[in-house]
């Protein structure tokens, strides 16, 4: 179908004006089929309003490109949260339980529905006239151009969650508050920013991306607050559209610095300024500005926009979102204009497209489009300080297009290709990227302690062990020379750590795990995500984070007093450092592909390969588990991530 649609785009693209939109119109009235009756009672409704009328013009004009899907087994993969909450289980058992009885999301599954075909009268002039209703009585309405009502207000829909009227439950939650916020100051940003603030109050998200595998409606999400940055979006551009604050969503199709996707909203200023949000990270400002690198940001429109790739070249093999025929390319409004001119293999004709991928944990995967100029790639407004890889695709797979580079901060591409005959040594102690919070969940244990006691405030405690270096990131031994028999016992943290702590065993005088029931002050959140269980769960990947910064603990209570001879414990850390026991593997890059520099299990924490060439990009696989992995050089005898 968006084959025959991008034909049909591509032939309007020169005389795409206002007074070419019936054309567009035209076009979804006999696409919509059999629906076609239900739209034009629409526009028959709205003859005699204008304003009205253009709006319905301008839904029923690109409905022929939305869609959504109805099913059985979509409608059981929707219960995750539900389940969450009966049954206490975390988001991520949930999910495991949910595809274990109704099956793994399959699209084959699903019927899919073109909202030109699906959308009734009713639906669509009861959606318009609430929409209308609500925007009239914005004090801020009278700045806006009709297009960005249409785009940043309008719309029925905000990707392809399932169709729905949600608006007037959004307003009867918080429309009081919201008009109440508008008598006290009826700038929208100072609205819009104190009904962030109210939200953050509540507390009541449930912040995991484990359940994002099916798209959730608006009135779901009103009333089950759950799911990562894409739920999270969703959520706001319902409740700000509902109550006539223009917004809508930006989105990076690839982080360039880890795994997968993000997205966050804005809200569109008087002035025609947007204003990037979310709601838990990043505050509603005027003067401020995101600073994380995206490589890429792409803006969703309701409107097909005629700037697409996918729209001017109908015939190029676009690969995966990119080919998103809503998507505006809008990064100069985070980077700035730039130019980059990148050195390719070969030539592949003037013109033609190709593509910068950046590394996503596992591979190549492409987020900007550019032309072909001989032997160069022409590409506009990409971020800096980020490795890219040119690329082209055909027949459905990339190969490399040039050497990868970094884009400097002086708008200079520095090409990482190597270039001489010299090798070198590596020490190597990640397989992902260092964080300063990682070294400081290390230091924070330094002066912690682990007690015995025989009573159950710990007032006779005994000090078992001290920590008095920074420990190791996995494992940490020790022998404990104490000949006293313990009931309980307990690791307490030191002032300000929240006695962050992923494991603590205890071994008794035979060598045998000590067993208990889990006894602790209470988790930051108050509930099961961080609660003292996780300190003797056996998982090195949950840990305890307490609520309180100073006095907090998480020990067991035994069922009768016990010697303790030895303790392992390991800290609050990603779990991303070399160490003994895993297989580890060294790839180079070197034109177009990874090669490997051969197979090691170390025996300590690091691992050293010989007679690497110099100058490359390299990426350390650990083949025995985990999905955190990213490229590096390695510059002045250290791993520099990328």
């Amino acid at each position: 179908m968006m084959k025959i649609l991008y034909f049909y785009l591509s032939g309007l693209l020169l005389l795409w004006s206002s007074c070419q939109r019936p054309t567009m119109l035209d076009f979804a009235l006999r696409y919509a089929g059999e629906n076609r009756v239900e739209l034009e009672k629409v526009l028959d409704h709205y003859r005699n309003d204008s304003l009205k009328y253009r709006a319905a013009v301008f839904l029923i004009g690109n409905m022929p490109y939305h869609y959504f899907y109805t099913g059985a087994q979509l409608d059981s993969l929707r219960q995750g949260y539900r389940w969450m909450q009966r049954t206490g289980l975390s988001a991520k058992a949930v999910k495991h339980k949910l595809w274990k009885t109704f099956g793994e999301p399959d699209v084959r599954r699903w019927t899919k529905r073109n909202d030109a075909r699906s959308v009734t009268a009713d639906f669509l002039i009861r959606h318009i006239d609430y929409v209308f209703g609500v925007w009239e009585k914005r004090p801020w309405a009278s700045y806006y151009s009709f297009e960005d009502f249409c785009e940043f207000v309008l719309p029925y829909r905000i990707e392809r969650e399932p169709l729905e009227f949600w608006q007037e439950a959004y307003v009867r939650r918080y429309g009081r508050l919201c008009d109440s916020l508008c008598a006290v100051n009826p700038d929208v940003v100072f609205v819009a920013s104190a009904l962030n603030d109210h939200l953050r109050a509540e507390q009541n998200w449930y912040a995991s991306s484990d359940l994002s595998f099916v798209e959730y409606g608006a009135l779901q999400l009103l009333d089950e607050r759950f799911g990562g940055c894409r739920e999270l979006s969703g959520f706001n551009v319902a409740l700000f559209r509902a109550l006539g604050i223009p917004c809508g969503i930006d989105r990076v199709v690839q982080n360039p610095h880890r795994i997968g996707s993000h997205m966050w909203t804005f809200m569109v200023d008087t002035d025609g300024r947007k204003l990037p949000y979310l709601w838990n990270y990043y505050n509603i400002d005027r003067e401020e500005r995101m600073e994380e690198k995206y490589g890429k940001v792409y803006r969703d429109y309701f409107s097909v926009q005629t700037t697409n790739w996918a729209v001017s070249y109908p015939d190029e093999d676009i690969p995966g979102i990119l080919k998103n025929p809503f998507l505006r390319d809008v990064s100069d409004e985070y980077f700035g204009r730039n130019v980059a001119v990148v050195p390719l293999y070969d030539s592949a004709g003037d013109g033609r497209l190709c593509y910068l991928a950046v590394f996503n944990n596992a591979g190549w995967s492409p987020v900007a489009v550019g032309t072909a100029a001989g032997f160069q790639g022409v590409f506009n407004n990409i971020d800096t300080a980020i490795v890219y890889l040119p690329v082209y695709h055909r027949e459905g797979k990339l190969t490399a297009a040039g050497d990868p580079f970094i884009y400097t901060k002086n708008h200079e591409v520095k090409s990482i290709r190597g270039g001489n005959e010299s090798v070198q040594k590596m020490h190597l102690v990640k397989k992902y990227t260092g964080t300063a919070m990682d070294r400081l969940l290390l230091d924070l244990m330094v002066q912690g302690v682990f007690e015995g006691a025989n009573t159950p405030d710990f007032r006779d405690a005994v000090v078992l062990h001290r920590i008095t270096e920074v420990p190791l990131p996995d494992s940490n031994w020790v022998r404990v020379n104490c000949p006293s028999e313990f009931r309980y016992l307990r690791y307490r943290g030191p002032k300000g750590s929240n006695s962050c702590i992923a494991e603590a065993m205890f071994f008794d005088a035979d060598g045998k795990l000590i067993r208990g029931a889990c006894i602790g002050t209470p988790s930051a959140e108050n509930g099961k995500t961080w609660d003292c269980t996780k300190v003797y769960d056996g998982s090195k990947h949950t840990y305890f984070a307490a609520q309180d910064a100073d006095t907090s603990w998480a020990g067991l209570q035994l069922a009768i007093p016990v010697r303790v001879s030895r303790i392992c414990y390991i800290p609050r850390n990603d779990d991303n450092f070399v160490k003994p026991g895993d297989l580890y593997e060294l790839l180079v890059w070197d034109r177009g592909q990874w090669y490997t520099m051969g197979r090691q299990v170390p025996d300590t924490y690091g691992l050293d390969y010989e007679g690497v060439p110099a100058g490359h990009l390299y990426w350390l696989r650990d083949l025995t588990e985990g999905v955190e992995e990213r490229i590096f050089t390695y510059e002045q005898g250290k791993q520099v991530w990328w």
